[in-house]
């Protein structure tokens, strides 16, 4: 990996290394100013980062709604032992304090609560009693079924995590979660973190993973507590000053949108040709992932063939 960004920096144009170096520069300055995030004394409550106060609201607004449901599926080859994977999952949620909250309103406020424990039920569906092709429809109708279940905020979970079964050595793993606890980035953290802990679990042995010593609500409270007073009145007086004057925006639209939105896409593919996406990384574009060699789960796992929704993502380990 180190390679591969290397390499894609050497092969940045002029103009985007000087860029690359300024954003730099500005990103160490910045961190030279800030002091370490610390954690909080109350580890049961915490309040909403803006991002999630922003969910919370919507959610009020669209009570049941499935537009925040976050899907990823992962194609797991290998024989899985349920009891090990149920344990990886929790051993996950143990780990992430976001994971065990839930989030209610006290006083006219939202806050969010950190329950010190919490078990997650790993789902596991067994199809192998079907033939190979209404197993696979099955799986995907299962698949999508889970990007369609809306979240309870009030009373969580937050994350659901479901096995399906396709054979003894051919299994569909499929987790969601709310947007107000993870986002897309996240989702392949938790992957990564959940194969060293699951390949470790499989060994006999204790999770690889030291504790994190700073926690979402870490990150909310500190975020509350840096924009807030004068800081967050200067911000919120200078929008309010260039949003002043702006009347109704009236912006062309493709098509006619109805009064409530649906929520409802669809994904259109399309083949690049092979130079335009080699000469797309040479331009800064992703970097081809290598093939890995080792034998952890996540090396053993293949693209998903059931996609879910919009949200959907699905894993080419």
């Amino acid at each position: 990996m180190a390679g591969d960004l290397a390499s894609r920096i050497d092969g940045l144009s002029p103009e985007r290394r000087a860029l690359l170096d300024q954003l730099r520069a500005r990103r160490a300055q910045a961190a030279a100013g800030l002091a370490p995030i610390p954690r909080r004394p109350d580890r049961r409550r915490a309040p909403l980062s803006f991002a999630q106060e922003r969910l919370w609201f919507l959610d009020q607004l669209m009570p049941g709604t499935t537009l925040f449901v976050l899907t990823s599926t992962w194609h797991i080859r290998e024989w899985v032992d349920h009891e090990v994977l149920d344990a990886a999952v929790n051993e996950m949620v143990r780990r992430h304090e976001i994971l065990r909250t839930t989030f209610v309103v006290e006083r006219g406020e939202p806050v969010q609560l950190i329950a010190p424990e919490r078990r997650l039920l790993l789902s596991v569906t067994d199809l192998r009693s079907l033939d190979p092709a209404t197993a696979r429809a099955e799986a995907g109708r299962l698949a999508r079924r889970e990007a369609h279940r809306p979240f309870d905020l009030e009373r969580g979970p937050l994350l659901r995590a479901s096995l399906l079964t396709l054979d003894d050595d051919d299994h569909i793993f499929v987790v969601a979660m709310h947007h107000i606890v993870s986002d897309g980035w996240s989702m392949g953290v938790v992957w990564n973190e959940l194969c060293a802990v699951w390949d470790a679990f499989a060994a006999g042995e204790p999770s690889p993973l030291p504790d994190l010593p700073v926690q979402y609500g870490d990150v909310a409270a500190w975020e509350r507590d840096r924009l807030s007073g004068d800081v967050l009145g200067e911000l919120l007086g200078y929008w309010r000053g260039q949003l002043a004057d702006l009347g109704d925006l009236e912006l062309p639209a493709d098509r006619p949108r109805p009064d409530v939105p649906t929520g409802r896409g669809r994904a259109h593919y399309l083949a690049v040709p092979r130079p335009l996406a080699e000469d797309l990384r040479r331009r800064g574009g992703p970097p081809r992932r290598p093939a890995r060699r080792s034998t952890s789960h996540a090396a053993r796992c293949c693209a998903a063939g059931c996609s879910a929704s919009a949200r959907t993502t699905t894993s080419s380990c």
